[in-house]
């Protein structure tokens, strides 16, 4: 127990400041439950505070010199009540006021924080061995040295990662939900706790005191070694350089404009689509900004998201750094991205400070300048986006947009829907010379003479001006879904799923059952709920999955997960022999159209339903290349052009002149404005521009919407650019494997 004289010491008053702060962390999102943010801050504010209570012992120890430095043993228990207080007081919240387990926030606890108190602890003991006089400001000066030096790292290196004494490992400035206890992350503390353990005895050895320079050569043994290690990291997997980018992404295409690094072995229209894509946007970027980067760009293409996460640090979020003229994809969705990302890079001419980026780190202007440039969103023009959005009730403020973390305040699509609008309808109407001047100089009145609120008047009347044709079920579909950080115990949650998936991608479906119901009876999020469904299908337990999913489905309404629970649902209809039920909830589905692909699989359902009721229950329980014959058959009997996409998809193993000769022999019938779209971007990927140009000349002299006009003609310009410069274009190219 304290005395009473002990009170209102130094140590207590930084206890209870901490307490204070864990209190308050509490309330927050993320840092509520014991887990990583919760154990990462605390790593912060206990190296800190640590250093600081061991300068404090040390100066009440300073005439006795046989203690000292003895800070751990003279004051072990004070020491252990200021560090396991904080994690009881998680434990305590956490048991009352969450459901989420806490044996992995607990070994959080033990990796990150409890390491970081000890070695803020060290740190503060080696500071006064320097200078007793100025140690609280020596300590603070390598107490920020150490918190700040994976600056360096973000900045030089192609990474989003970092290690780091106090916070342990980090994945970057990108929220990821799947952050666990890894190896390297154990091998990294253990590194740290020899290292200070060094350094410790090099404080209390008392034979380096008889030596007359005893304190340099302390400073340079640490110096040393701190900088040996940094340079060692990459080989240990701690940090990624260019060397090892290189190294695992050893494969090379060098264009015109791009260095373009990958690891896959590519096929030659996998490798000619890659070139033409990154050119095109190139072009695209140039003319639109009568501008372009210095050098050439540098693009890393990753073969998966466990690749992207190990060597870059995000398993799915595609990244630019413009201060590296850097741009990092995954390949399976790299041509959504591209233009976005190269579009970073090209506003890293208008950017200021050593990232060049937008004023004030402004996300809205970040995100917004490069969506606008990029102006497609799954296929949509972003002004047609923001307008569904706007007119479907999911709205915002522009004016207060740009403030604070607001751009962080809703769901990521709407954010960077609003944002791309709104800096395009800047551009379009004021001029992008105005809209480069914005990005960096965040002053709306300066630069256009009127006030952001009187933008924001404007660009309202400017969506609703707009002659496009909106459907409530397609906003839902693409707006409907909460903010990550309004999940409940989301890192728990994120590692079960992917626990769940694990046993099912192993086909033990019982497994896989459990992980996800349990799961599902503490988040009700949607990947349990789909996970339990086809764990039950596979176990062949058909009405418990029929049972679960209708009584479930009507939480999931207003969402972007409604929609494939309907189809969802209408197959397990279909799985139990109650054809009129899912032929009811397929009408359904095609009345309310949230999307092409929706419309198509219901409709697709219902020919094999009239077909023949087992020809649909053979197709859902069929493999892919069983499912493709049958879609063969269905298309030379119906001629029906919705089915078309299936047939793409499912048929994208086969030549593709024996696909190609397949379609346009079903005749003019199967044709409509979707699928000749689809069409063109499959002969876009092999090679075959011509005919992708020929198809979306058919596509636009039919009746189509605002929204596909505008889309199809920028695809159109694309794929005519690929026919007439494509051949230059390659042969200035130089592949290396």
């Amino acid at each position: 127990m304290l005395k009473r004289n002990q009170i209102f010491v130094f140590p207590v008053l930084l206890l209870t400041i901490i307490t204070g702060i864990n209190v308050y962390l509490q309330t927050l999102p993320l840092t509520n439950v014991l887990h990583y943010e919760f154990s990462a801050i605390n790593g912060i504010i206990q190296s800190l505070f640590g250093g600081l209570i061991s300068i404090y012992f040390i100066n009440k120890n300073s005439l006795k010199k046989e203690i000292q430095f003895n800070v751990f043993k003279s004051n072990f228990r004070f020491l252990f009540l200021f560090t396991f207080s904080q994690f009881l007081l998680a434990f305590i919240f956490n048991v009352f006021a969450q459901i989420c387990p806490l044996s992995e926030g607990l070994l959080f606890y033990f990796v990150i924080t409890i390491p970081s108190f000890f070695i803020g602890i060290i740190i503060g003991i080696f500071a006064f061995s320097i200078s007793g006089r100025y140690s609280i400001l020596i300590f603070i000066s390598i107490w920020l040295l150490v918190l700040l030096a994976p600056i360096s790292e973000l900045y030089s290196n192609p990474q989003l990662y970092f290690y780091n004494p106090f916070i342990g490992f980090s994945p970057g400035t990108i929220y990821d939900e799947d952050i666990t206890i890894t190896f390297p992350l154990i091998l990294y503390r253990i590194m740290n706790i020899i290292f200070f353990l060094f350094v410790f005895y090099l404080v209390i050895d008392k034979r380096l005191y008889k030596i007359e320079f005893h304190k340099t050569i302390r400073v340079l043994v640490i110096v040393i070694s701190v900088l040996s290690f940094s340079l060692l990291k990459p080989s240990f997997g701690l940090s990624t350089d260019l060397s090892r980018m290189q190294k695992e992404l050893k494969n090379t295409i060098e264009t015109d404009h791009f260095l373009i690094f990958y690891s896959e072995d590519f096929t030659k229209s996998q490798k000619d689509d890659l070139i033409l894509n990154h050119e095109y946007a190139y072009e695209v970027l140039k003319n639109e900004l009568k501008d372009e980067p210095e050098t050439k760009i540098f693009s890393f293409i990753f073969k998966d998201g466990a690749q992207k996460g190990e060597l870059f640090g995000s398993k799915n979020a595609d990244v630019a750094k413009p201060w590296l003229n850097q741009i990092y994809l995954n390949y399976s969705n790299y041509s959504a991205t591209l233009q976005h990302e190269i579009a970073h890079l090209f506003s890293a001419n208008y950017g200021i400070t050593i990232f060049k980026i937008a004023d004030n780190f402004n996300p809205v202007l970040i995100e917004g300048f490069a969506t606008s440039l990029a102006n497609n969103y799954d296929d949509n023009d972003i002004h047609f986006m923001a307008g569904l959005a706007y007119n479907s009730g999911y709205n915002i403020s522009i004016s207060s947009f740009f403030t604070g973390f607001n751009f962080f305040g809703q769901t990521s699509s709407i954010s960077y829907i609003y944002a791309g609008s709104f800096i395009k309808y800047l551009s379009e109407f004021y001029g992008i010379s105005k809209t480069k001047e914005l990005y960096g100089n965040l002053d709306f009145e300066s630069i256009f003479n009127k006030k952001i609120e009187e933008l924001e008047t404007e660009y309202y009347e400017f969506l609703l001006s707009k002659n496009f044709i909106y459907n409530k079920n397609t906003a839902d579909l693409y707006f409907g879904s909460k903010p990550i950080f309004k999940r409940f115990c989301a890192r728990f949650v994120a590692n079960e799923i992917k626990k769940g998936f694990e046993y099912y991608n192993s086909e033990k479906f019982f497994e896989a059952e459990q992980v996800f119901s349990d799961i599902y009876n503490v988040s009700d999020s949607y990947q349990s709920l789909a996970g339990k469904t086809n764990s039950l299908i596979k176990l062949n337990r058909i009405n418990d999955a029929l049972n679960f999913i209708n009584n479930e489905i009507k939480k999931f309404e207003g969402t972007s997960y409604f929609f494939n629970l309907e189809i969802l649902l209408g197959d397990l209809f279909v799985r139990n022999k109650e054809f009129n039920k899912a032929d009811s909830i397929y009408s359904v589905l095609m009345e309310q159209n949230p999307k092409p692909v929706y419309k198509n699989l219901a409709f697709f359902r219902k020919i094999l339903l009239h077909e023949n009721d087992s020809l649909l229950v053979k197709y859902l329980e069929a493999e892919p290349d069983n499912k493709l014959t049958i879609i063969k058959e269905i298309l030379l009997e119906t001629n029906d052009p919705q089915i078309v996409p299936f047939y793409l998809n499912l048929s994208e193993k086969e030549n593709y002149n024996d696909r190609k000769n397949f379609i346009t022999g079903l005749g003019e019938h199967a044709v409509s404005a979707n699928s000749l779209f689809e069409i063109s971007k499959t002969a876009s990927l092999n090679n075959d521009y011509n005919y992708a140009v020929n198809c979306l000349n058919i596509a636009l002299k039919l009746e189509i919407n605002e929204n596909k006009k505008i889309i199809y003609n920028e695809y159109l310009k694309k794929y005519k650019w690929f026919h007439k410069f494509g051949t230059d274009v390659l042969s200035n190219s130089t592949i290396t494997n």
